[in-house]
């Protein structure tokens, strides 16, 4: 994101070197009008893109719908089941999901069942949500 920032810092300077080469060459002062748009609609869609981003984190705005998302992993029959809504935190590129999980039956923790659920979650939110972002887990277990 950021590297795309650059590249267009970069565009808008040729572009003020460009206007001013014409300016210079050509009688013709519409191309200064014109061009002061294009750059203006530039930075105004970038600062749209940071504001609309930083508000989401001020919010912690889940990036999709939590509540189907519970929906569908409750679907998921394993050995634990989920005992509250997930938590779902956006930070930059990075998702932190919390789990509150009871499990069903075994007195030690399934290891391989927390990996399966994982995957699960990891589909889940490819499948359904287009989200492909790197997650971080957490788990809450409760006994019952």
């Amino acid at each position: 994101m950021a590297r795309l920032h650059e590249l267009g810092d970069i565009a808008l300077s040729v572009i003020v070197v460009l206007v001013s080469l014409v300016y210079l060459i050509t009688p013709w002062q519409g191309i200064d009008a014109m061009l002061s748009v294009l750059v203006i609609n530039q930075i105004v869609l970038g600062a749209w893109r940071v504001m609309r981003q930083q508000i989401g984190i001020l919010l912690r705005e889940a990036p999709f719908d939590v509540e189907y998302f519970f929906l569908l992993l409750q679907e998921e029959q394993g050995s634990f089941e989920l005992a509250a809504l997930p938590v779902v935190l956006p930070t930059g590129e990075l998702l932190d999901i919390q789990l509150r999980l009871r499990q069903r039956s075994e007195r030690v923790i399934d290891t391989s069942a927390l990996a399966r659920l994982e995957e699960t979650v990891r589909e889940i939110l490819h499948d359904q949500f287009d989200i492909e972002k790197q997650l971080r887990f957490s788990f809450g277990l409760i006994r019952q």
